[in-house]
């Protein structure tokens, strides 16, 4: 959290600190990928610490998507109580990725992290067109 927080608060506009935050998070686990099939995969094996500090995690990373609801207003923002829902989707990609594969790049999934944390705020085609021009190399 640390290092994704970091990253967040470095960039200037939400949807940029967004992927900054998961973009560092996702090269954090791809750098570290038995700490993330623990933390991930194998938390309720481990024991109800584990599973407490995965709970932590998640409740914090609701944190980042907050500023979402004054960047830019639209006519249905979604509820207070959806940014567990998304930060769960979140989390889900993640898991998904690590037991997919015994050597997984969940860097790969930043643009699919990047929406599902977007698309409530900004809309579809917004978050498509941030996506887009990301992955283009181009900020704006």
């Amino acid at each position: 959290m640390a290092a994704t927080a970091g990253a967040f608060f470095a960039a200037e506009l939400w949807p940029e600190r967004l992927w900054q935050a998961l973009g560092t998070l996702a090269d954090w686990l791809d750098g570290n990928p038995a700490i993330a099939h623990v933390g991930f995969v194998e938390s309720y094996a481990v024991g109800p610490g584990a599973v407490q500090r995965v709970e932590d995690s998640l409740i914090a990373f609701t944190i980042f998507l907050q500023e979402g609801y004054q960047h830019q207003p639209i006519e249905h923002s979604p509820s207070h109580e959806a940014l567990e829902a998304i930060v769960t989707c979140v989390f889900e990609i993640v898991y998904r990725e690590l037991r997919r594969s015994e050597e997984p790049r969940i860097s790969a999934t930043l643009p699919a992290l990047t929406y599902v944390s977007l698309a409530p705020f900004l809309g579809v085609g917004e978050a498509d067109r941030f996506i887009d021009a990301q992955l283009a190399g181009d900020p704006s």
